[in-house]
């Protein structure tokens, strides 16, 4: 059965603290607390005694104003290094406009053995004249060595001196039409083989860049290891 509730008279009790008190044991308190609670009493009546002291003398202010004592300094984190950024290499076209406004008839003779990274270069010129807004015309001689019909590279020594022939004209008519950038990649071997050019770069007013590509790449058209080695013997370079 459920218990009944008490009155509520029942539920109050009489309160005395000072019974409470002499009801709770004495606790004893140790030496080192009695001590410290001492100390710390005597601090406080002698901060308190210098606070009165300044109000009414009126200290370094003059005049009974109050002048509390200096807070001590607070240590002051140390500053932070700037953190150093990473520096992100991004690759970004070289600006050939001012080239192509001072002087735009220009033509970039690339030379180099099968693999040196010819054609290579002659793209990225491209990409970057293209990036400015300017037109570069490539020509190399394999351009003509393709088989229109089979659309086979086709290398043999008669064929070789017909496209060198037709490499030669396309860049005399690029010269005599357009004005363009020219860029003309061909192992050109011997300083011979240069002179076609640059008899064409002073006819039509020219400025040629001659550039040497060692590069190591896989040539593209096969050409047997023994036959690049002896064009590597016969590389003539400007003196």
């Amino acid at each position: 059965m459920p218990l009944n509730p008490p009155d509520r008279e029942d539920m109050f009790v009489d309160y005395n603290e000072a019974d409470a008190q002499a009801a709770m044991p004495p606790v004893a308190m140790p030496e080192w607390l009695r001590e410290a609670v001492a100390k710390r009493a005597e601090e406080r009546a002698q901060r308190d005694q210098q606070i009165v002291g300044n109000a009414g003398g009126g200290g370094n202010q003059g005049g009974g104003g109050f002048d509390p004592q200096p807070l001590p300094p607070q240590a002051v984190p140390p500053k932070k290094a700037p953190e150093k950024k990473r520096f992100q290499q991004t690759f970004r076209p070289f600006d050939l406009s001012s080239v192509y406004v001072k002087k735009p008839r220009v033509i970039y003779l690339l030379r180099g053995v099968p693999g040196g990274g010819k054609t290579t270069l002659a793209q990225i010129l491209d990409f970057a004249y293209r990036k400015w807004g300017l037109s570069l015309q490539h020509y190399e001689a394999d351009q003509f060595l393709i088989n229109p019909e089979t659309g086979n590279y086709e290398l043999t020594p008669e064929r070789l001196a017909e496209a060198h022939e037709a490499c030669q004209k396309s860049v005399e008519d690029a010269m005599k039409l357009y004005g363009a950038v020219i860029a003309v990649s061909n192992p050109f071997i011997t300083r011979a083989h240069l002179e076609p050019y640059l008899r064409m770069a002073k006819k039509y007013d020219y400025t040629p860049f001659e550039i040497i590509c060692r590069g190591t790449f896989d040539n593209v058209h096969d050409v047997p290891a023994d036959q690049v080695r002896r064009m590597k013997q016969r590389f003539e370079v400007s003196s």
